[in-house]
C-alpha cells in the first residue's frame, strides 16, 4: 500500500510537508516505521525515494530506432 499526502507542521498548519507512506511488504505490524525527510525547493522527493532508499534498479541503454 502506498499513500501520499501533506501534513501540517506548525500550529496553524501553514507549513506543509509532503510525504509518501509505503507499507512494509514483509510484516507491517512488526517492522519499524522509518521517517525519511528529503527534498527542497527545486528538488523532488521522488528522486530520494527511487535512488536512495528503494530496491529499484534502472538499466540505462542507448535507444536505436
Amino acid at each position: 500500500m502506498i499513500l501520499c499526502s501533506y501534513v501540517g507542521v506548525d500550529e496553524k498548519e501553514d507549513v506543509q510537508l509532503f510525504y509518501y507512506f509505503i507499507q512494509s511488504e514483509s510484516d507491517p505490524d512488526r517492522d519499524p516505521l522509518m521517517l525519511w525527510i528529503t527534498g527542497s525547493p527545486g528538488c523532488s522527493t521522488i528522486s530520494g525515494l527511487l535512488f536512495e532508499i528503494s530496491m529499484l534498479l534502472f538499466c540505462v541503454s542507448v535507444f536505436v530506432s
